[in-house]
């Protein structure tokens, strides 16, 4: 089943992806895909795609396409004029549905203050309250302000950290409801023993607007005079082929002119499709209002009927979706693509989608940012779990209830929670990943978070934890936890941390998540840590130990590459702000351990793999420039008796030998040339060394992001670091350019306290006073 629907997506996009040159570039979402993420047939939807007015000081100043991803920079406006008639005003309740902005958004119609929203991935709507629009040309104003110093500081460096985009990243809908609409449901489901009925209660938002519109003006009702009207509401779940299956009957509900109801429906289906990875059936689930036999609204819903949750099997916690144990095949799925960031056409999404039901896998985590929702609608339909989660990465304890970070992480699990909970497709939520464990800060800031998920959703909560740091992970009241195991040193003690695992989690079910970076041309053969071939070997041992150990599943970090807001230090790449973790590149061409994987689900053979040759011994250049530094300075003590006493002099008796530079007794200056160079390019080769030892050290990289005060000098870092001829040469001629600048600051000193001093003996001073340095050689 998987393998036929995985064939069907493909045989699609085939031609699509042939005839569209474009395919690497955003295209809009169509009318098709429109009406698969919102109720259309009793709503206008205006696609508000395309070039907006960008305006600087209430200047027009340029143009900027919606949807777009833009680089971190200021905040910014737009503007567009929108032409409605008067027919569609008198009739509609309109709204912005807004399908993910980066940042805190501002709204104003026609120069009146809407909304502000804290803005985010997960979408939202702002109602456009009524006599706002008025006939002919409306003008719609967009603001997406700065995001607060300490959020931006907490995005921009958690570790390895997704470059930090803003913009309005997705779509924008301007949408035209009936007077009285139902706007959003919460759905729950129970079943009977066997599954053989479900019963699902539906509660719905049911909103009004100037209800006295609904009747004609020689109406005589005289409760739509009074604002407020009498609707019947009633819900039906339909199959796919149409056939009813359940039916609430008619409900009379009051809508009052802008207020809000929430009427609950209970619905039983017998015999009930359920739907699953392997077959994932879904039904339309309905809301109809009528007014006097009178249709108006029909609000549609994808319904997905099924159970998930955390049992017991065999004395192992695992995932039971439909009373059957299921092992989790997971990627992470980070929303990007080359051309245009985090602003994904459909047919890209479409594309990823195939590829993910070609390698078999049965969950998506989307770490980074709530999905698109034609991305979940995806999901739903071609049968992929879904792991959301809300974007909390490395935030330091003690600003975890910082007020900013709270406000923020709040709306975030707010905004996911309202969007996520219709969707059969999702079944989990996070609430962070890689914060410190073991902490009363960390603790309660998971606790608050998991009460409001479980208050608004069914879905399971969890977080994902470093593996080294098992020892001190709290269990918390939570249904699964992720270990990090993707880095070196997680990797080398796999077995002591799951073996920790099993001893300190009793209650929740426990993952995996597995993966390296590669340097994307490196094919030296699996005994490379950084070859394609080793990243294929760690995903294959990872997913044995998994299964092994009895876990609930693995998660392979990544799917896909996608740029990182620092550079990275842990491999050498032409592009050092991409990270190469994905089975696929940037633009979805597959490695081998996209093979190896694939066939780790599937059963069916591993991809043949070299081991070939592969030294990991000291580079030659550092002991030969070694060598050279201590034979060049052994030539110096030796040649000549007066530069050896005076080497020994200013060890042992650095006063005397200082003192006699101030009497004028001059050493060589040639001599203090060549041993400054020996100095300096002693201090080069250790720098060199130090950094090439530690370039592959996440905790290394980590320190010069926050350390260091651009990416330019990281990325020189990078470079010195990776190159060791080059580190030497560059740090060896900038000790030396220190030297000799420091001489030119001892001598400008030296004239505001009326001292006399030439400036060859101030170079003599500094570059034998740095003699120690040499300690450093051996």
């Amino acid at each position: 089943m998987v393998i036929r629907l995985a064939t069907a997506l493909l045989a699609l996009l085939t031609p699509m992806m042939a005839a569209a040159d474009d395919f690497h570039d955003y295209r809009g979402l169509t009318a098709a895909q429109i009406n698969a993420i919102t109720s259309t047939s009793t709503r206008t939807v205006i696609d508000l795609s395309g070039p907006w007015d960008l305006v600087e000081d209430d200047e027009v100043s340029g143009t900027l396409s919606i949807p777009s991803t833009l680089e971190r920079g200021r905040g910014f406006t737009v503007r567009r004029s929108v032409k409605m008639d008067k027919s569609a005003l008198h009739s509609r309740a309109w709204h912005l549905w807004f399908l993910g902005v980066s940042d805190e958004v501002d709204l104003t119609v026609n120069g009146r203050f809407v909304m502000k929203y804290p803005g985010g991935s997960a979408p939202f709507m702002a109602r456009i309250p009524d006599n706002v629009l008025r006939e002919g040309s409306n003008l719609i104003e967009i603001s997406v302000a700065d995001r607060g110093d300490l959020a931006m500081l907490v995005s921009r460096f958690a570790p390895a950290a997704p470059r930090v985009r803003r913009g309005i990243l997705r779509e924008v809908f301007l949408i035209g409801t009936p007077l009285v609409w139902t706007s959003d449901l919460a759905i729950k489901q129970t079943f009977s023993s066997g599954n053989s009925r479900a019963t699902v209660s539906v509660t719905a938002t049911i909103k009004g607007s100037s209800v006295d519109r609904l009747a004609g003006p020689s109406s005589p009702d005289e409760a739509l005079r009074q604002g407020s009207v009498i609707v019947n509401a009633e819900a039906v779940i339909r199959d796919r082929s149409g056939v009813v299956v359940a039916r609430s009957g008619p409900i009379g509900v009051t809508i009052e002119r802008s207020r809000t109801v929430r009427q609950r429906f209970t619905l039983d289906v017998a015999n009930p499709q359920l739907w699953s990875p392997t077959k994932p059936d879904l039904y339309d689930l309905q809301i109809e209002l009528t007014h006097q036999g009178r249709q108006v609204d029909l609000f549609h819903q994808s319904l997905g009927l099924r159970s998930a949750r955390i049992g017991t099997i065999n004395q192992q916690r695992a995932f039971v979706l439909n009373d059957q144990q299921m092992f989790l095949n997971a990627v992470d799925y980070i929303e990007e693509y080359p051309r245009s960031g985090r602003t994904m056409s459909w047919l890209q999404m479409e594309h990823d989608v195939s590829l993910l039901k070609t390698l078999g896998v049965n969950a998506v985590r989307f770490s980074t940012a709530a999905p698109h929702p034609y991305l979940l609608h995806l999901c739903d339909r071609y049968g992929l779990l879904a792991f959301t989660e809300i974007e909390a990465n490395g935030i330091p304890k003690r600003l975890l209830l910082a007020e900013e970070i709270w406000a923020l992480m709040s709306n975030r699990v707010d905004m996911l929670t309202n969007y996520i909970g219709t969707h059969p497709s999702v079944v989990a939520v996070g609430l962070s990943d890689m914060l410190e464990e073991g902490t009363d800060q960390t603790n309660t800031f998971h606790t608050k978070l998991a009460d409001v998920v479980r208050s608004r959703t069914s879905a399971l909560v969890y977080k994902s934890v470093a593996g080294t740091s098992i020892g001190k992970t709290s269990e918390g009241g939570f249904d699964m936890i992720v270990l990090r195991t993707d880095s070196r040193s997680a990797r080398e003690h796999l077995e002591g941390i799951l073996a920790a695992a099993q001893r300190v989690i009793r209650q929740a079910a426990v993952m995996i998540s597995v993966g390296s970076l590669v340097s994307p041309a490196n094919t030296n053969g699996f005994s490379d840590p950084l070859s394609n071939e080793s990243q294929a070997v760690v995903i294959r041992e990872g997913y044995r130990a998994a299964q092994n150990h009895h876990l609930a599943g693995v998660v392979v970090n990544s799917f896909n590459d996608h740029y990182l807001e620092f550079p990275t230090m842990l491999v050498d790449h032409d592009d050092a702000f991409v990270r190469t973790s994905g089975l696929v590149d940037m633009w979805r061409e597959q490695r081998v351990s996209y093979a190896m994987y694939k066939a780790l689900i599937n059963d069916e053979k591993e991809p043949l793999l070299q081991a070939r040759e592969y030294d990991d011994a000291t580079p030659l250049v550092f002991i030969g420039t070694g060598i050279v530094l201590a034979l060049v300075l052994t030539f110096l003590v030796n040649r000549s008796r007066r530069f050896r006493e005076y080497f020994l002099r200013s060890i042992a008796r650095p006063y005397n030998f200082y003192a006699d530079i101030r009497d004028q007794r001059i050493l060589s200056l040639v001599q203090t040339v060549i041993l400054g160079l020996v100095i300096a390019y002693s201090a080069g080769l250790v720098v060199a060394a130090l950094g090439y030892y530690l370039r592959s050290d996440p905790a290394f990289e980590y320190l010069t992001h926050i350390t260091l005060p651009s990416s330019g000098v990281i990325e020189l870092v990078r470079s010195i670091a990776w190159h060791p001829p080059m580190a030497i040469l560059i740090v060896g001629t900038l000790v030396f350019a220190t030297m000799a600048a420091a001489t030119f600051l001892l001598r400008i000193g030296s004239i505001f306290v009326k001292g006399r001093i030439l400036f060859r003996d101030t170079f003599t001073i500094v570059v034998w006073s740095a003699v120690p340095l040499l300690a450093l050689l051996p």
